[in-house]
């Protein structure tokens, strides 16, 4: 793979994110990655930054390399696929990180059996910590899954699923690291509140769920085992668990991500 030549189109910070996480894990090298954006200072930082290569049109970057990966936002899929479409045979495989833009409305532009991967990546992607979900059309072979595991391995964990089930992880993982941060913003909020300086909460917080995190990742025990572990009878923990319960927050939090659900499906109409 190292060999293989790479395009990005669209140099946003996820696609800046992925690019490094290539780099970094040497899965391809540098100057066999090419970038092109509209953008033009973002294409300059890039260039400097990672010393890959700009091309100056779409036509450039997919006429040179063999992998395409599309980080471009929805509402410009429509005329970047169009103009690219007469360039594209079945060697060439096109990896999607764009937000409900499915397999089938890719594939329509361009001749039969082109192949095509789907993954939705989230933020974590920028410290190597992503959860990146990947799903194929009918037409990718197993060598070209193999070269879609890896590049998003290079920036944290995969997880292979079928298109349909998309829409829900998108809400729940590709979603998931806001509805973290606006959990944490209300926990330093309490802490501030309770008497502790904005500093001192937010590394309290963050620290014990990044413990959090681990303690569940590295046992075998679900999350209702593992709160009860620490909930004591009539202790404080359990206190703040009857605030939680009396205020139904378990709801709260899924009619949350059912309604990111149901907005991934809108947008994927």
């Amino acid at each position: 793979m190292k060999n293989m030549k790479i395009g990005f189109i669209g140099c946003g910070n996820m696609g800046q994110a992925i690019l490094k996480g290539m780099i970094d894990k040497k899965l391809v090298s540098s100057k066999n990655i090419f970038v092109c954006d509209k953008d033009k200072k973002k294409i300059s930082n890039v260039t400097k930054k990672y010393k890959v290569k700009a091309l100056k049109t779409v036509i450039d970057l997919v006429e040179k390399v063999q992998v395409i990966i599309f980080a471009i936002k929805p509402q410009d899929s429509e005329l970047v696929l169009s103009e690219i479409s007469p360039y594209i045979d079945h060697k060439k495989l096109l990896i999607s990180i764009m937000a409900g833009i499915t397999t089938k409305k890719i594939e329509k532009h361009f001749i039969k059996g082109i192949s095509v991967a789907r993954v939705m990546p989230n933020m974590a992607a920028f410290v190597g910590q992503s959860v990146s979900s990947i799903a194929y059309n009918n037409y990718v072979s197993a060598k070209h899954k193999k070269i879609v595991k890896k590049i998003f391995s290079a920036v944290g964990e995969i997880y292979e699923t079928i298109e349909k089930k998309k829409d829900v992880i998108t809400a729940l993982s590709g979603s998931g690291p806001a509805y973290f941060f606006y959990m944490i913003e209300a926990f330093v909020d309490a802490g501030i509140k309770n008497g502790l300086s904005r500093k001192d909460a937010l590394l309290l917080i963050v620290n014990t769920l990044k413990g959090s995190a681990e303690v569940l990742k590295n046992t075998d025990m679900d999350p209702l085992e593992l709160r009860k572990m620490v909930t004591s009878k009539r202790g404080t923990t359990e206190a703040a668990i009857d605030v939680f319960n009396r205020s139904d927050l378990k709801k709260i939090i899924i009619e949350a991500v059912t309604a990111a659900k149901k907005r991934s499906e809108e947008i994927s109409k």
